[in-house]
């Protein structure tokens, strides 16, 4: 684990001083890519950094590396799925067959595999598996 301290009822400009360096500036990347990170508790900001460290990731390097995007929604799969195909230029929306691709059968059996994905706070993030 990456040595977070327990809460203790700690605010939460307390809990970031109690961060070690690497972790504030993990914390710090985590807010800048992810804004809506700020309105967690501190709990949940250090079950998310678990999360993290549970794939690997420890600090913001790291973090900035494997950070692709984040979806919430229904499907969060299919839709990263889908944008990640369009993006990378694998599929075009101008072909007649873009409209009957299954997009979640395309995650299940192309880029699962890729990318791991942590579900937190009905937001889905996807990191590269470096």
């Amino acid at each position: 684990e990456a040595g977070l301290m327990p809460i203790n009822n700690q605010t939460g400009a307390d809990w970031y001083d109690s961060l070690s360096e690497p972790q504030q500036t993990l914390y710090d990347a985590i807010e800048e890519m992810c804004p809506e990170f700020e309105k967690l508790t501190t709990d949940e900001c250090e079950e998310f950094m678990r999360e993290l460290d549970d794939l690997g990731i420890e600090n913001a390097e790291q973090f900035s590396d494997a950070y692709y995007s984040q979806y919430d929604g229904w499907h969060p799969e299919a839709d990263f799925a889908e944008e990640f195909m369009i993006e990378t230029g694998a599929v075009n929306e101008d072909n007649p067959i873009f409209f009957a691709i299954d997009w979640q059968q395309v995650w299940d059996h192309s880029l699962c595999y890729d990318f791991n994905t942590i579900e937190f706070d009905g937001t889905t993030y996807f990191f590269h598996n470096n």
